[in-house]
């Protein structure tokens, strides 16, 4: 999958993963040493991370039920337990660390995701 801004539909991420299931979820990014600025993984009806026995520091971005981006938490770093959710978001996307720097991401930008 893509992930691209509306608006200005630049793409940002060529091979976006969905973690639909019980054990993509669980795993996550657990398994890998980095990720690229072409990755990333979302995971859908979440409103809330933790990073324990990652291996780097991601950027964290939390969307609505529209896409719409609630909260951005850049560079954040492994070991660490979210002690409250974001209640507004409804999914949340894990992203190489310094990507939402990088394409200039706010709070408010709207994001999809498409085949």
């Amino acid at each position: 999958m893509r992930l691209i801004r509306r608006g200005d539909n630049s793409v940002l991420l060529t091979k976006l993963k969905v973690a639909r299931s019980f054990w993509k979820r669980l795993i996550g990014l657990l398994s890998r040493h980095h990720l690229s600025y072409e990755e990333g993984l979302l995971f859908p009806d979440c409103n809330m991370i933790h990073t324990l026995g990652m291996r780097f520091p991601i950027d964290v971005i939390f969307l609505d039920s529209q896409g719409r981006i609630v909260r951005i938490l850049p560079n954040y770093p492994p070991g660490r337990i979210m002690l409250w959710p974001v209640w507004s978001a409804s999914y949340v996307l894990e992203v190489a660390g310094g990507s939402a720097s990088r394409w200039g991401l706010e709070v408010g930008d709207r994001l999809a995701w498409e085949d």
